[in-house]
């Protein structure tokens, strides 16, 4: 009879393993590298199907910090006599978050968006009558005969079947125009159909955020579980470890660049609004936003904005210029190191590096996300370097 113990080679079988394994994602990247738009665009559909979740992160990783802050003041001022109710006061502190959180969309929708309205609508109001055009022969010759068609349909206002003459000048209107508006009424469509999409993205994140807010230690226990699981305990320590730290970093580098560019931007306003400078409340606004990304923002705000002013008022634009740069010396050399502090832990060179290849890559998003993405990165590659000097016993 036939021996049926197999006597394996321990050696040759975990070669033979690991020569399948590289054999599958070797095809596995070969069928990736053959089909890439294919790839690309399961990558995004997978994407947009996860985006309420991403949303939620989003919401979750922005007020986490503000739901902490007000669980510790509802903390102190409970009543002593009556039981400690951790999750009703949870729940409230969520509650106070989102409030104010409304309250601030809607202080934007009354007051903010109705000022922007006003200065971008003077601005192009005022910028029609600097460059207004005394004729139409100014125009480009290829505009002529739409002007012309165009001034036939309002005649046509004005006679009797005006709906029936308005069709027949229609009828001889220029074919691209009809194509245009054959383009533009599916882009509508689409458009309206993303917003709806969008919103009820939106509406799921809020509603995922308060699950993980509200239960968030319950979700960092089970990642706890699985890291120790699947990985060594000191390799599981250290990316606990990596993970508070990246947080860290996330937070203080997001909330403290927030403070600082609104300071900056009402320092902003408070200035053009003294001096009677003309649209104090847009520029504020671009200045504020612009501020939000480490030293190429405030040129990249102020250029737009000198411009706008020096069309109206030279002499304006030029008290502006010196305003911006006493502003971004008082930024760079006072305020934004008293708010920052050491948040990112990066030298100017590796900040600057990391405006510019994030911005390459993913243009104003990658701008303002690749400073912390850098710092993250740098840290764990001082630790590494450090490690393995101590190891190797050298001290520099």
């Amino acid at each position: 009879m036939f021996n049926d113990k197999i006597n394996w080679n321990k050696k040759y079988f975990t070669v033979s393993i690991y020569a399948l394994i590289i054999m599958i994602i070797a095809i596995l990247f070969y069928k990736i590298i053959d089909n890439l738009s294919g790839t690309f665009g399961n990558v995004n559909k997978f994407i947009n199907i996860l985006s309420p979740f991403f949303i939620g992160f989003l919401f979750t990783f922005l007020l986490n910090p503000g739901v902490m802050f007000f669980e510790r003041q509802l903390n102190k001022v409970r009543n002593k006599k009556k039981p400690h109710k951790p999750k009703r006061i949870r729940f409230l502190s969520i509650f106070i978050m989102y409030i104010l959180v409304l309250g601030a969309i809607l202080l934007i929708l009354i007051y903010i968006i109705p000022q922007l309205i006003t200065n971008i609508s003077t601005l192009v109001s005022q910028l029609t009558d600097l460059f207004k055009l005394t004729d139409t022969s100014q125009l480009p010759d290829a505009f002529l005969p739409y002007t012309t068609q165009i001034t036939d349909i309002a005649d046509k206002f004005s006679e009797k079947n005006a709906m029936f003459n308005i069709i027949e000048s229609f009828k001889t209107l220029d074919p691209t125009i009809f194509n245009t508006f054959k383009n533009i009424i599916p882009q509508i469509l689409q458009a309206s159909v993303s917003f709806t999409a969008g919103f009820f993205d939106v509406i799921l994140g809020i509603v995922i955020s308060i699950y993980l807010i509200s239960d968030k230690e319950n979700f960092i226990l089970q990642l706890k579980k699985l890291s120790f699981a699947l990985l060594k305990t000191e390799t599981a320590n250290k990316l606990m470890i990596l993970c508070s730290e990246t947080n860290t970093i996330f937070k203080k580098f997001f909330i403290g660049k927030a403070l600082d560019s609104l300071i900056i931007g009402l320092i902003c306003f408070v200035f053009m609004s003294i001096t009677k400078i003309q649209f104090a409340f847009l520029i504020s606004i671009i200045i504020c936003i612009t501020n939000m990304i480490p030293y190429f923002g405030p040129y990249i705000g102020a250029i737009p904005s000198i411009l706008i002013i020096l069309m109206i008022s030279p002499l304006h634009a030029l008290w502006f210029i010196i305003f911006v740069i006493v502003l971004q010396q008082f930024d760079g050399i006072w305020l934004g190191p008293k708010i920052l502090g050491g948040s990112v832990g990066l030298k100017p060179f590796w900040i600057i590096f990391a405006i510019i290849l994030g911005g390459g890559l993913f243009g104003l998003l990658g701008m303002f996300l690749g400073v912390p993405f850098l710092a993250v990165i740098y840290n764990l590659c001082n630790k590494f370097i450090n490690n393995k000097l101590k190891q190797k016993n050298v001290n520099l």
